[in-house]
């Protein structure tokens, strides 16, 4: 017995009636096929969606991190040229001063 007899016995009297329901068979087998192919589309669709959020957040964050790195560095910079000006002129007073002794 085979898969299709199980589902629908056939009279095998007639080839107008196997005719029918071989064509009912292969129109379930392909609506079905559809069927779970559009319900996985949807689940990728939907995982990819999450995905796409998530990334778009840690491109965010990135952003954000990368704005607060870059604020540091130039705050560091800042400091280190202002505290160079103030060695060099502390030098500079100091050798003018042992130049007056």
């Amino acid at each position: 017995m085979t898969a299709v007899t199980r589902l629908a016995p056939i009279d095998t009297g007639t080839p107008e009636r196997v005719a029918e329901i071989t064509v009912a068979a292969v129109d379930h087998i392909g609506n079905t096929s559809a069927a779970s192919i559009d319900s996985a589309a949807e689940a990728v669709e939907q995982e990819g969606k999450k995905l796409a959020d998530r990334l778009r957040k840690l491109a965010s964050a990135v952003r954000e991190h990368t704005r607060i790195a870059a604020q540091e560095v130039s705050n560091f910079s800042l400091m280190m040229t202002t505290m160079g000006d103030t060695v060099r002129s502390l030098e500079n007073q100091i050798k003018g001063d042992a130049k007056d002794e």
